[in-house]
């Protein structure tokens, strides 16, 4: 090994004490450090091949350190790379119980405005995240700089959060340097605040896989089984073998909106709800697993328009309730048409065979959300 090699070695191991030590100001203890290079250095024999598309590009990063943590029983992940013997900008990782309808990703403002949330198709996902008093709080101690030398590397977004599909949520945050001198010290405990905040903002239910609006650069290096094994820091290598990349997420939004345009009216509604119907669809139509989840779009299906009957879609189910009888159908699974009868539709439900969905006095309406979701499920079906 050169002397070049030893001193930057050196460099990453006090990196790697003072990101441990400023993570157990935060009460968290450090359970597994893992140290990754072209070398094949700490990973029990990696090779250049396996992490070739980790290195290089922009930045010049030619080493990472994988540090996991466990804070009072929630384990979370930190990446740290270097450029030779200089620290970059990180990556903090960890999953959250819970989803929002849509991804997110928090920018940086202007000079005079603070940092925003977006979530590009379903604005209202960002409105939640942008008014919450807590997130609010954790967001204004966000770092956008990394000073590195004489140079300074400016982050392009500071937060992101998406669906995992089964009922968790992913969530990386970038690291600004917030602080020290020799050893930057990465934000661990904005961090928890964040993460703290960002679970309140959440709902308990289970929503459609989503991926991250703009790719993390370590996304392929964070094991969400939190077990970083040698195993787990290979992935990347398949992913430049030509393993297929994870497919769009399922735009129900768009197709919701495609579908009920055209029949918007007095039972009809994709946003600006009446509020006593507002309030019936959530009393009465939704249960209760689901009665923290956005609407997006409703077929009011009573005769005097109460909407206590009704057909709903929310980021993951279509509910229908007329009197007494109420289904809760994941929309992934809504298969085929069976059969258009007077009173409903007839359709094909994975796992539970056939399910009919009311029409109430909009038959229309009903029929065009249901043939909408059916095109949508087929088409990502033949494109997966």
């Amino acid at each position: 090994m050169s002397f070049i090699d030893d001193r930057a070695h050196a460099g990453r191991q006090r990196q790697q004490r003072g990101l441990i030590d400023e993570a157990l100001k935060t009460n968290a203890r450090i359970v597994e450090a893992v140290d990754i290079s072209p070398e094949g250095r700490g990973v029990g024999g990696a090779t250049v091949s396996a992490l070739k598309n980790l290195f290089g590009g922009k930045l010049g990063i030619d080493a990472l350190q994988v540090l996991r943590f466990d804070s009072g029983g929630w384990h979370h992940c930190y990446v740290q790379p270097f450029s030779g013997m200089s620290s970059m900008p990180g990556e903090h990782y960890g999953i959250l119980n819970g989803c929002l309808a849509a991804p997110a990703i928090l920018r940086e403002g202007g000079m005079l405005s603070p940092p925003r949330w977006d979530s590009g198709y379903f604005p209202e996902v960002a409105q939640q995240l942008n008014a919450h008093y807590g997130l609010k709080s954790a967001v204004k101690a966000l770092k956008w700089e990394w000073q590195s030398g004489f140079g300074e590397v400016t982050l392009d977004w500071g937060v992101q959060i998406r669906s995992r599909g089964d009922g968790t949520s992913e969530v990386v945050m970038q690291a600004g340097r917030y602080g020290g001198f020799t050893t930057p010290q990465v934000g661990f405990a904005v961090w928890q605040q964040l993460m703290r905040s960002l679970s309140e903002c959440l709902y308990p239910a289970t929503c459609e896989r989503q991926h991250y609006i703009q790719s993390p650069r370590f996304v392929d290096v964070f094991d969400p089984t939190y077990h970083l094994t040698e195993a787990a820091m290979e992935a990347p290598a398949a992913s430049a073998a030509g393993t297929p990349s994870p497919q769009p997420q399922v735009d129900y939004l768009h197709c919701v909106r495609a579908s009920l345009t055209p029949h918007l009216g007095k039972r009809v509604w994709i946003d600006g709800i009446p509020s006593s119907q507002h309030a019936n669809l959530y009393q009465f139509v939704l249960p209760g697993e689901l009665s923290q989840m956005p609407l997006f779009g409703a077929v009011d299906l009573t005769t005097f328009g109460s909407a206590k009957d009704a057909v709903v879609v929310t980021p993951s189910h279509l509910v229908c309730k007329e009197f007494e009888a109420r289904e809760a159908i994941p929309l992934s699974a809504i298969r085929r048409e069976l059969d258009d009868t007077f009173t409903g539709m007839v359709i094909e439900v994975a796992g539970r065979g056939a399910v009919k969905i009311p029409y109430g006095v909009e038959a229309e309406a009903v029929r065009s959300l249901i043939r909408g979701i059916v095109e949508v499920n087929a088409w990502h079906a033949a494109h997966q």
